[in-house]
């Protein structure tokens, strides 16, 4: 069995024990600058004893509001040009808020504040996806110009406290800032904390400011018209902290209810009985149909979303997928470009050396027709001397032959006068001439 565990601020902390592990499941990673591995926004103490503003108009907290201070927070991610829209619907306030993160990115968040069913009328709570609830306490505001809120959070000695001050201008008076501190310090909150955010000037919404204040002016306008014309019973008790069934059936009626703590140091005033008549079953059971719509709203808001993320998801898949196929049919592309590429450039390798081969072909071709030249040069130029030679020989034979002849015409000159001198000798000479002529033949041969 788990040891009685103390009451935490008028709360047992058996009833803080789930939103308190719910914290520090969802925390993000500590930083290096934590100690004991324990987030920077975690402190050691307990929570200052604060309660929302007396007679607090909730509807008149809506419209536009711009925060000037803040404690850091890790689930914020908005560091700067912080614009918040409150929108009263039924007992619940849809705040939206929009800003510039660290990275310099625009971003939107979205929460719900409602009323807490733990406690009282009057108290709230904060939720959003991915956060564990916490209380939301208004503890000063005009509903016109400033507003001071903080949430704290405690368990076993430690505290989780923020705290924010707002102004309906980004560019409002430094002295509702400094009213807000003074509030702080007067309640026992911590302002050690507090850092300024960046407004104004360079910041998304200054396009359309002129248009967010005429909206925000109209929505606080109607809360307070429809709060002048309000007219709710006012009941001054100090009844005991009221069960869930009874803390939100409250939520629905108009009764304004005013508690007075005691100090830890004052003895505890007497409770009395109220004199608000106990709620029928039929309004418990509206009650309980309107919160049940309540949450099937909120569970069919995360659902529309979740499904709007997995629209997102399947079409970032899509677009990745056909951006996956257009590189991977591009990757075909050039490969088949580099194939015929290489292709080409094989062929124009193969008719290279084809060519090669030709041209060394050609190349002994011509040398071997120039050996041929050579040789039937050198032979020719052979048989042109062996020509002269039998030329000069024959050149010399007809010299020769034409001397003889010529020795042989003087004979024959010289016989044939022998021969008209004497015809005695005819038959001599007929021989000789016949000699003559036989010879003249053979040298002519």
């Amino acid at each position: 069995m788990l040891p009685s565990l103390p009451r935490l601020g008028g709360y047992s902390a058996a009833l803080l024990l789930p939103s308190v592990l719910a914290l520090l499941v969802t925390l993000p990673p500590p930083s290096e600058a934590s100690a004991f591995g324990i987030p920077e926004f975690l402190e050691f103490g307990e929570c200052a004893q604060t309660k929302n503003m007396v007679d607090l108009d909730i509807s008149r907290y809506s419209g536009v509001w711009f925060a000037q201070e803040m404690v850091p927070n890790e689930y914020s991610q908005i560091v700067s040009c912080s614009l918040t829209n409150y929108t009263l619907r039924g007992s619940l306030m849809k705040v939206v808020e929009k800003g510039i993160t660290a990275e310099n990115r625009k971003v939107r968040q979205n929460s719900v504040i409602r009323p807490d069913p733990e406690k009282e009328e009057g108290n709230y709570v904060v939720e959003a996806d991915g956060v564990p609830s916490a209380p939301f306490q208004i503890v000063d505001t005009d509903y016109d110009n400033y507003a001071c809120a903080h949430s704290c959070m405690e368990f076993m000695g430690f505290r989780a406290a923020f705290s924010w001050i707002y102004t309906r201008r980004p560019d409002a008076d430094q002295s509702y800032v400094a009213q807000c501190r003074e509030r702080f310090t007067e309640l026992g909150i911590d302002t050690t904390p507090l850092q300024p955010m960046k407004q104004g000037k360079g910041c998304p919404y200054m396009e359309k400011i002129q248009h967010i204040l005429s909206y925000s002016e109209s929505i606080q306008s109607k809360a307070r018209e429809t709060a002048a014309t309000a007219r709710p019973k006012v009941v001054t008790t100090t009844t005991p902290a009221p069960t869930t069934t009874q803390a939100a059936t409250t939520t629905t009626t108009t009764t304004t209810t005013t508690t007075t703590e005691a100090s830890t140091t004052t003895p505890r005033v007497p409770r009395r009985k109220t004199t608000t008549p106990p709620p029928s079953e039929e309004t418990v059971h509206e009650v309980e149909i309107t919160l049940i719509e309540n949450d099937l709203e909120r569970i069919e808001d995360l659902e529309n979303r979740i499904l709007e993320e997995e629209e997102r998801m399947h079409r970032e898949m899509a677009e990745e997928r056909q951006r996956q196929e257009e590189e991977r049919r591009r990757a075909e592309e050039e490969m088949r470009r580099l194939e015929e590429q290489r292709q080409r450039q094989e062929e124009e390798r193969r008719l290279m050396e084809e060519e090669r081969r030709l041209m060394e072909e050609e190349r002994r071709r011509m040398e071997e027709e120039r050996a041929h030249m050579a040789a039937e040069t050198r032979r020719e130029e052979a048989e042109r001397r062996e020509e002269i030679e039998e030329l000069e020989e024959l050149r010399e034979d007809v010299r020769a032959e034409i001397r003889r002849n010529h020795r042989g015409s003087k004979h024959r000159t010289e016989y044939t006068q022998d021969a008209e001198s004497s015809s005695s000798c005819l038959s001599t000479n007929i021989t000789a001439i016949l000699l003559t002529v036989l010879l003249t033949g053979i040298f002519r041969h």
